[in-house]
């Protein structure tokens, strides 16, 4: 289960996975960054897991870089 909380509303946005990889984090990358407001950035509290830094996610991740953020200091 990939889940992240919005820590104002408390809304739950969540994807249940069989496998977690490079490929379903961006799946639940491009779900999770349509529901942030425009207004708003997002910062992403991640584990460090290995996919999280997969070269595959790089450039969505460089274009969406304004607006997202993936932390993994604060674990």
């Amino acid at each position: 289960l990939f889940g992240a909380v919005n820590t104002n509303t408390g809304k739950l946005v969540t994807m249940l996975s069989p496998k977690f990889n490079a490929e379903t984090f961006g799946i639940f990358l491009r779900k999770l960054i349509r529901h942030r407001k425009r207004s708003k950035k997002m910062l992403i509290i991640i584990d460090n897991a290995r996919y999280h830094h997969a070269v595959a996610l790089k450039s969505w991740l460089e274009k969406y870089q304004k607006v997202l953020r993936l932390d993994p200091n604060q674990v």
